[in-house]
């Protein structure tokens, strides 16, 4: 076994470590996180979340106000049913609120795609977020 999978074996006895290794892994890429608006400006996700935590109420959000997210598709490696995007889905924590920016052309997921994802596979009709302004995004936040 790997010396460190073995450290976190015998400290953290009852929990899960291959979770809270996924959680770590998630917590740095989270920190990396941009997100690009539209109008072509991209923001760093963790400015944004703290900016919204300060600015924003904690609000239980409409599952059908986003979830228009999934017919966009972006990005090819974050549509409904890649393997990819499924396996991460699946080990999101819904506990963790979204991001939802709304402008003129309606409301986008800023962060939280894989938790809209499995909420709506298990049936819920809302979620946990932030609903922010895009025409009032901070500027520090930019990347």
């Amino acid at each position: 076994m790997n010396p460190v999978r073995a450290a976190i074996n015998g400290a953290l006895r009852g929990y899960d470590p291959e979770r809270i290794v996924s959680e770590l892994v998630g917590t740095e890429r989270f920190q990396r996180s941009s997100y690009r608006h539209d109008d072509g400006k991209k923001y760093h996700v963790s400015a944004l979340f703290d900016w919204a935590q300060e600015n924003y109420p904690l609000q239980e959000l409409p599952i059908d106000l986003v979830a228009h997210t999934f017919t966009k598709g972006k990005l090819s490696d974050e549509r409904d049913g890649t393997p990819a995007f499924t396996l991460r889905a699946q080990e999101s924590l819904l506990d963790y609120p979204i991001l939802v920016g709304i402008d003129h052309k309606g409301p986008d997921v800023i962060d939280g795609r894989h938790r809209l994802w499995k909420a709506i596979k298990e049936g819920r009709t809302t979620i946990r977020g932030y609903l922010v302004d895009f025409d009032l995004l901070p500027p520090s936040a930019l990347v």
